[in-house]
C-alpha cells in the first residue's frame, strides 16, 4: 500500500520503519498497524468494499503508522485522487483536518497532487486552508496548501484557497441555485445510484504508460438562464475517471479531472483557434503518450453556420459562435498534438435538443443543417460520440447515467468481451454499442439514437487482466 506523498519523495518513512521494528520487540509502544483492511481498501479504490467495512464499524478515523507519523485512510484517499473515497469517508464522520506526517493534513496532501474535486469537497467540509505541513521534517520547510499549489502551478486550486483564506469561498448550501458534485447534497453520494452497477466489479487492465494522459470533463451546471442542466453529467465523468485508473490503467496524477468546465478552462486545456498549444498538448511527451479524452456535457449548433461547438457551462447557447468551444478547433488541434495514439469518447448532442429540453429558443427546422467534422477522422484513432449529429443523447434514469456513458462503461465491465480473451477491441465495442444503445434508446423515450464510431476495428480501446 503506498504511503501519500511516497511517489513525490521517493523514500520510505524512517518513523514508520522505526514502527515496524518496534511492533516486533514490544506491543506496548502505542504504534498501531502497518495496514488495516480499510486503508487496503482505500488506497485501492475498492468503493463498495470500503462501504461494507465502515458499515461493520471499522474505524473511520484509524491510523497507520506511529504517532504523528501516521495516515488515516482520508489522507490516502486525498493524497491519490480518489474523489469517491473522500465523499465516502467523510459521510462516515472521517476528521477532515486530522493531521499526518509532518503535520500534512488531506487538504495539503489534496492541494500538493493537484486533486482539484477533493480540494473542494474538503473545503466544503470545513477544511482549514491556513493549517500549516512541511515540506522537510526541518524547520522553516512548513507551507500551507496555497503555498504549496502555488509552487507547483496549480492555478484552479490557488483561487478556490486563495477565496477561501480571504473568507471569500463559501459552502454551496442546499438551497443554492448553482450546484456541483462537491455540494452537501452530491458531496457525500457516491457515483453511482438508482440501482446502477458500475461501481461494483471494475476490472483491472493493463496499466497504462508511463507518459499516458487522459482528459475527463463533465458539465452539469449552465448558468445560463433557460440553458438545461445534464442531470447524470457529473456522475458519468466520476466514474469515467474510476474506469480510466482501474480498467485502463491510468496514473491519477495523468489524468486532468474538471467538473463544470468554463469557456477559459476549455480554452486552456485544448488552445484556441490562434494557439494550438493547450495543457494537453504540453503534457503529452512526442511519440510515447497515448492519450484519452472524454466529454460529456451539452454540445450545441450554430444557428447560421451549422458548426458544432461543446457548450461551456458559461455560455449561451444562443451566442454559441462567441461563447462556445468550436468542434473544428477541437478537431483541429488535436491533431496537431504529437501523441502515438488518440481515443475521444463524446457524449453529447450537437442538434440544440437535449434529453433536459431545448437549448435554442424559437429555432426550428436547424438540425438539417449541422455540418460534420471532416477533421474527426484524421484528428482521433479511435472517436466514439453517442449520437448522430442532428439526434438526442438520451439518459437511462434508471440507472443514474446517460445511456452512452452506462453502455460504454458495462462494455469495458467485460460485456463487449464476446470472445472474452481479457481483450476489448474497437470492433467489439462497436458491436456491443450498436445492439444496446439505440434499442434502449427507442425504449426509453422513442428517439431514435446511434452512436457514431470511428477507427481500426482491430484496435484494442484497452486489455484485462482480470
Amino acid at each position: 500500500m503506498p504511503v501519500p506523498e511516497q511517489k513525490k519523495l521517493n523514500r520510505v518513512s524512517y518513523f514508520t520503519l522505526f514502527c515496524m521494528i518496534g511492533m516486533l520487540i514490544v506491543s506496548s509502544t502505542g504504534c498501531s498497524t502497518i495496514s488495516t483492511p480499510l486503508h487496503n481498501a482505500v488506497s485501492a479504490g475498492n468503493e463498495s468494499e470500503t462501504a461494507r467495512l465502515l458499515a461493520q464499524g471499522s474505524d473511520v478515523n484509524q491510523r497507520v503508522g506511529f504517532g504523528a507519523d501516521s495516515y488515516t485512510a482520508l489522507h490516502y484517499a486525498a493524497n491519490d485522487g480518489r474523489a469517491n473515497m473522500v465523499a465516502l469517508l467523510l459521510k462516515n464522520k472521517a476528521t477532515v483536518d486530522a493531521p499526518g506526517r509532518l503535520q500534512r493534513t488531506a487538504l495539503w496532501l489534496a492541494s500538493s497532487n493537484g486533486h482539484t474535486d477533493i480540494v473542494r469537497m474538503l473545503l466544503e467540509a470545513g477544511a482549514d486552508p491556513a493549517r500549516k505541513g512541511y515540506l522537510q521534517a526541518i524547520a522553516g520547510y512548513d507551507r500551507t496548501p496555497l503555498q504549496v499549489a502555488q509552487d507547483k502551478g496549480y492555478s484552479e486550486i490557488v483561487s478556490l484557497l486563495s477565496d477561501a483564506l480571504n473568507k471569500k469561498y463559501k459552502p454551496l448550501s442546499a438551497n443554492s441555485s448553482v450546484r456541483t458534485s462537491s455540494s452537501p447534497e452530491n458531496l457525500l453520494k457516491p457515483v453511482v445510484k438508482n440501482g446502477s452497477d458500475l461501481a461494483f466489479n471494475i476490472p483491472t487492465g493493463k496499466p497504462a504508460g508511463k507518459y499516458d494522459v487522459a482528459v475527463v470533463i463533465g458539465n452539469s451546471t449552465y448558468f445560463t438562464t433557460g440553458t438545461p442542466n445534464v442531470d447524470f453529467a457529473l456522475q458519468d465523468a466520476q466514474a469515467m475517471k474510476q474506469y480510466l485508473i482501474k480498467a485502463f490503467g491510468y496514473d491519477s496524477a495523468n489524468i486532468i479531472y474538471v467538473e463544470n468546465a468554463s469557456l477559459a478552462k476549455m480554452s486552456e486545456l485544448f488552445g484556441t483557434s490562434d494557439n494550438y498549444q493547450g495543457k494537453l498538448y504540453k503534457w503529452v511527451k512526442p511519440g510515447q503518450s497515448k492519450i484519452f479524452i472524454y466529454y460529456v456535457g451539452h454540445g450545441a449548433p450554430d444557428q447560421h453556420t451549422g458548426e458544432g461547438y461543446f457548450v461551456p457551462v458559461d455560455a449561451n447557447p444562443q451566442y454559441i459562435s462567441t461563447s462556445g468551444y468550436k468542434l473544428s478547433t477541437f478537431y483541429e488541434n488535436l491533431s496537431r498534438i504529437p501523441a502515438a495514439k488518440k481515443t475521444v469518447v463524446i457524449d453529447a448532442c450537437f442538434s440544440g435538443s437535449s434529453a433536459n429540453g431545448q437549448l435554442l429558443k424559437g429555432v426550428s427546422g436547424l438540425t438539417a443543417r449541422l455540418k460534420s467534422e471532416s477533421k474527426a477522422s484524421v484528428a482521433a484513432d479511435l472517436l466514439l460520440t453517442s449520437a448522430g449529429m442532428d439526434q438526442v443523447s438520451s439518459w437511462y434514469p434508471e440507472k443514474g447515467h446517460s445511456l452512452f456513458t452506462y453502455f460504454f462503461l458495462k462494455g469495458i465491465q467485460g460485456d463487449a468481451d464476446t470472445n472474452k480473451d481479457g481483450r476489448i477491441t474497437m470492433g467489439e465495442m462497436k458491436t456491443w454499442l450498436n445492439n444496446q444503445v439505440p434499442y434502449m434508446a427507442r425504449r426509453l423515450t422513442g428517439n431514435e439514437q446511434q452512436p457514431v464510431m470511428i477507427g481500426n476495428d482491430e484496435d484494442n480501446l484497452l486489455v484485462l487482466t482480470r
